[in-house]
């Protein structure tokens, strides 16, 4: 009797563990998505040339690291894992820094952006002329942003899906 207790005990140790272990892998997978996804956007707005895969793969590696180096400097566990959790948020952290540099510049351009453009618009220019002007006279971000929304131009994206992409890209309330 005590034989079919033990193994029923195991077997439902087993079972649970398989459960909680594919939970786990679920999770994860899921969580990896949404991190990737954010990453994917952060990169473009900052227009960055990596992928989020790499962005990925630094936040582990940079945890794995953070975490070591608690336990080895430190030497308690607890310590590490929350220097780990630190380490594994960098990556991301370190593009929302850049995100709201590259945010702050554009939005301090944009007024002479659009004296420039309007004034050439004025003079009888197309759009995508003044477009082309301010593009070369502009310091970066500006200019960049002004590259890409030319390029979609270029491409036959009507103007009003292209500054929609411009705005997901610069969220900035004067373009609305």
């Amino acid at each position: 009797m005590t034989m079919l207790i033990a193994l029923t005990a195991a077997l439902s140790v087993g079972i649970l563990a398989f459960v909680a272990s594919r939970a786990l892998i679920v999770l994860s997978a899921r969580y990896e998505e949404d991190y990737l996804k954010k990453a994917a956007g952060l990169l473009d707005s900052v227009q960055a040339a990596s992928s989020p895969k790499v962005v990925w793969h630094s936040s582990l590696a940079s945890a794995a690291l953070c975490f070591l180096l608690g336990y080895l400097l430190i030497g308690n566990m607890i310590a590490a894992i929350v220097l780990s959790i630190g380490g594994a948020l960098l990556p991301i952290g370190y593009l929302n820094i850049t995100r709201r540099i590259r945010l702050k510049k554009f939005h301090e351009q944009l007024p002479d952006l659009i004296a420039q453009v309007r004034t050439a618009v004025a003079c009888g220019y197309t759009l995508q002329m003044a477009l082309g002007m301010a593009q070369r006279q502009m310091p970066s971000p500006a200019s960049q942003e002004l590259k890409i929304l030319q390029g979609h131009l270029k491409l036959g994206v009507p103007l009003t899906d292209a500054m929609a992409r411009l705005l997901r890209r610069m969220p900035v309330d004067d373009l609305d």
